[in-house]
């Protein structure tokens, strides 16, 4: 008999084609080539480099750098290059400058500052042999290029509570904070906002929005200028679609985590140093604003040790600002990151007094190569506040051996200790074997049915626990009610009854660990036996204890004369 199958079930099929937006010149001979044919090749061309954009992601490659803003209020960027969410480069050559001369922030308000695309066109030539007109009359005149760069935009925006710190100092770490707790959860992360199976696990990542790349933020603090780059800025680090799943699954983006370690130490760098002659004054106004805060407040410690602080520096006898980082404005730090030590004194004294008093620190040695490892396991974990006295953060401060890595001499420190946040993983006491432990007498019926691998009648001394699958010391409790059983007695019959018999060997030194060396007892005989129990029963260990007739002792034959008795 022969089968025929109809070919329309078994091969495949295609769709019939659909637009991708990506439309090039189909050009042959004899076409009357226009300027419009020719902007259709250049828009090809542009729409390929930007869909390749848009698959490499978006953000700084180079440059685009912002340096802090000096008197004459004038705020420049640098050149750079970066792509936007479209996939558009956007390139510099020179130094892009905003005057800030009267510009006001709203309440609660700050700029974030962005790089977006401009073109400007530029040239001048004739236009020559349009259509339908006369070749020899006078034309007009048109600028046939364009050259493709940035502009600098400075976008208001709002945070609640901004202008209500009573520091001063605290508003930029305060601001980034908060733009760092958004941006985690922009995605949304799906894994917090249940149920779980409400979204739609098929579908892939959205196309990315928005045409402007973010550099810095801008603050007015206490009448100047304060420029934040990390609080907005990202580097390219990953396409699109990798960044989307990592925020739905509630993961943290490389560059974002990368930017929250910059962030810090860039304000730490700002914040740690020696008051100097030039800020001087203000580093003093913000730390008696704070010390009045804390008064306010009804504290005692912060306010005293700051007030401490600003006598030393009035008075010249400190080098260093040394208070804890919550004075200096920072309240809360990345889940890693590096904090500046010297050799004044010893290292935990120093971070102990820097990190506050609301944080649980524990000090680990190591290589200086364990570090970077180290660090980028935490770029996932929460931030940490330094702020909380009600759940103090556990945190790993990794110091670094002197003699090792890159410095071989060890008697030079490193100068820097690292921290992250420390793992806290609660996974119960795990799966356990429980083990019945049972005592009685030896007399031959008790003996015959434990050789049959049955566990004797009546509740068990105890239940001992063990690892799967393996031996173990017995818990303290077990051990015990088992060599009280044993009491006077100087005949043992010791069985471990085990669950197969693969498991006998297992079951043999989980009953000789049991019962423990005997060496303070007399015993005169001992026997360790094994059996199997019925199915359904659970395994036992079995001490069957009994007396033992022990035979008259022959007396010693009397010394020889001379000898010693």
């Amino acid at each position: 008999m022969t089968t025929t199958t109809d070919a329309a079930t078994t091969t495949g099929r295609t769709s019939e084609p659909v637009g991708g937006g990506l439309n090039r010149l189909q050009a042959f001979d004899g076409l009357f080539l226009r300027a419009e044919h020719l902007q259709q090749i250049q828009t090809y061309a542009e729409q390929l480099a930007y869909a390749t954009g848009q698959a490499t992601g978006h953000g700084v490659v180079h440059g685009f750098d912002v340096p802090k803003i000096d008197k004459d209020a004038i705020l420049r960027v640098g050149p750079g290059l970066a792509v936007n969410p479209q996939g558009r480069p956007l390139k510099s050559e020179q130094i892009a400058t905003i005057a800030l001369t009267g510009l006001t922030p709203a309440a609660d308000g700050y700029w974030i500052v962005e790089i977006i695309a401009a073109s400007t066109p530029y040239g001048d030539e004739s236009v020559y042999g349009q259509l339908c007109t006369d070749p020899c009359a006078g034309g007009s005149t048109q600028q046939p290029f364009s050259t493709e760069g940035i502009r600098v935009r400075l976008t208001p925006a709002t945070e609640p509570q901004l202008d209500n710190l009573f520091n001063p100092a605290q508003r930029r770490n305060f601001l980034a904070s908060r733009l760092f707790a958004k941006e985690h959860t922009a995605g949304p992360p799906w894994l917090t906002t249940p149920p779980l199976t409400s979204h739609d696990w098929n579908l892939g990542a959205p196309p990315p929005t928005g045409d402007s790349v973010p550099i810095a933020v801008l603050l007015r603090t206490a009448g100047e200028w304060e420029i934040d780059v990390w609080a907005v800025r990202r580097e390219i680090g990953a396409p699109t679609p990798q960044h989307t799943w990592q925020t739905r699954l509630g993961m943290r983006p490389w560059p974002a985590f990368l930017a929250q370690i910059l962030q810090f130490q860039d304000l730490l760098a700002t914040k740690h140093a020696p008051p100097t002659a030039a800020n001087t004054q203000r580093h003093i106004e913000q730390q008696l604003a704070y010390a009045i805060a804390k008064v306010k407040e009804r504290k005692q410690k912060e306010p005293l040790h700051v007030l401490n602080m600003l006598r030393s520096t009035l008075a010249g006898t400190t080098t260093e600002t040394t208070e804890p980082l919550p004075g200096l404005g920072i309240t809360e730090l990345p889940p890693a990151g590096y904090l500046p030590t010297s050799g004044s004194d010893s290292v935990e004294d120093q971070i102990t007094a820097l990190l506050g008093p609301h944080v649980d620190t524990r000090f680990c040695r190591c290589r200086p190569d364990h570090v970077p490892h180290a660090i980028e396991q935490a770029q996932h974990m929460d931030r940490i506040p330094l702020t909380d006295q009600a759940h103090p953060p556990a945190i790993d401060i990794l110091v670094p051996i002197p003699g090792t890595g890159p410095i071989t001499d060890a008697t030079t420190a490193y100068g820097w200790v690292a921290f992250t946040r420390r793992r806290s993983t609660d996974c119960g006491p795990g799966p356990v074997d429980e083990v019945d432990v049972y005592a009685t007498t030896d007399d031959s019926t008790v003996i015959e049915k434990l050789d049959a691998g049955h566990v004797p009648d009546g509740e068990p001394l105890a239940t001992a626990t063990f690892p799967p699958r393996t031996w173990a010391v017995p818990t303290s409790d077990a051990y015990q009610k088992a060599v009280a059983a044993v009491g006077e007695h100087n005949k043992i019959a010791l069985y471990g009854l085990a669950s197969s018999e693969e498991r006998r060997p297992l079951a043999a030194v989980r009953a000789a660990l049991l019962l423990g060396p005997l060496d303070d007892k007399d015993i005169d005989s001992f026997v360790l036996r094994t059996a199997v129990v019925p199915a359904g029963t659970r395994e036992a260990i079995v001490i069957a204890v009994g007396d033992a007739q022990v035979a008259p002792t022959k007396p010693e034959d009397p010394p020889e004369p001379g000898e010693e008795q």
